[in-house]
C-alpha cells in the first residue's frame, strides 16, 4: 500500500491556514523552514535533508508587536507537519 507524501508547498499552506486560524498577524509572515528525518531506533535528524527523504516539515513564522508603551514582544508560531498525516503539533507564543 503507498501513501501519498505532502509536497512542500502544500505542508506550507496547511501550516499557513493553521496559523491564521489562531494568530492571523503571523499568516502573512515567510516561514523559516526545516526538514527532519526519522532514523531507526526512533530519533530525530534535525535539519535540511533532501526533500524527498524528509518527514516531517517545522515551519517557524516569527514576527514583532510593539505595545501601548513601547516595548517589543515577540510572536511566535512553531508547526510541525507530517507529510502523510498532516499537522502534528502547533505551538505558538504571543
Amino acid at each position: 500500500m503507498h501513501t501519498t507524501m505532502m509536497s512542500l508547498r502544500d505542508a506550507e499552506a496547511l501550516a499557513r491556514d493553521r496559523v491564521s486560524k489562531y494568530c492571523p498577524a503571523l499568516a502573512s509572515v515567510e516561514p523559516k523552514v526545516t526538514q527532519r528525518q526519522a532514523i531507526p531506533g526512533g530519533h530525530d535528524v534535525p535539519g535540511m535533508v533532501p526533500a524527498a527523504e524528509a518527514q516531517e516539515y517545522i515551519f517557524i513564522f516569527r514576527s514583532e508587536i510593539r505595545t501601548n508603551d513601547g516595548h517589543t514582544l515577540p510572536q511566535i508560531a512553531r508547526v510541525v507537519v507530517d507529510r502523510q498525516q498532516g499537522v502534528k503539533k502547533i505551538t505558538m507564543s504571543h
